[in-house]
C-alpha cells in the first residue's frame, strides 16, 4: 500500500462533526498529540492504514480525507530537471557520478554560473531526506570559499538560491 497526504480541511470537518478534539483523536488513534497536531497543521504524508483508522474512528470513507496520493519522485529525476533547468539558464553544469577514486562528499551536480563565473554545487534530494555530514561539510566549504553551494528538491529550489 502506499502513501497519501491528508486532506487538512475534510479531517478538521469530520473531527468537528463527530465532536471530537484533537486530544480524545490521539488518544484513540494511540498516538502522541504532536503527531495529531501534525496531521491538521501540514500536509503530511501518511500511510493508507493511518487513514484507514482515522476513517473507522470518524465513521466515513477513507477517501474523503484523502488529498491526493502521494508518489515519491526519484532523485534522477529531480537531477534531470534541474541539470535542464540550469542548461537553459546558460550555466556550464555536469552531473558529478562518484568512483572509488574520487573524494567522499562532491554535491550531485557542479555547476559554473554564466554571468559571475562562480562555482555551484548542488546536493539533490528527495523529499524527506537530508545530506550527510560529508556533503554538508562540501556545501560549507563551497560557501566558505566564495561560491554557492546549497541543498535542493527540486527546480523551485534552485530558482530560490540562484
Amino acid at each position: 500500500m502506499g502513501r497519501v497526504i491528508i486532506n487538512i480541511r475534510n479531517l478538521r470537518l469530520y473531527t468537528n462533526k463527530n465532536n471530537l478534539t484533537q486530544s480524545e483523536l490521539a488518544t484513540k488513534m494511540g498516538v502522541s498529540r504532536q503527531r495529531i497536531n501534525q496531521f491538521f497543521n501540514s500536509d503530511i504524508i501518511v500511510t493508507h492504514n493511518t487513514i484507514e483508522k482515522i476513517a473507522l474512528i470518524l465513521k466515513i470513507d477513507a477517501s474523503k480525507i484523502i488529498q491526493k496520493n502521494y508518489e515519491p519522485v526519484s532523485e534522477k529525476k529531480i537531477q534531470k530537471s534541474i541539470l535542464d533547468y540550469l542548461k537553459q539558464r546558460g550555466y556550464w553544469c555536469i552531473k558529478f557520478i562518484p568512483s572509488r577514486f574520487s573524494t567522499s562528499g562532491i554535491s550531485d551536480i557542479i555547476a559554473c554560473q554564466p554571468d559571475t563565473g562562480k562555482f555551484v554545487g548542488i546536493e539533490v534530494k528527495r523529499h524527506g531526506c537530508s545530506a550527510t555530514k560529508i556533503q554538508q561539510l562540501f556545501l560549507s566549504t563551497i560557501s566558505n570559499l566564495g561560491g554557492i553551494a546549497f541543498v535542493a528538491m527540486s527546480v523551485d529550489d534552485v530558482k530560490k538560491q540562484i
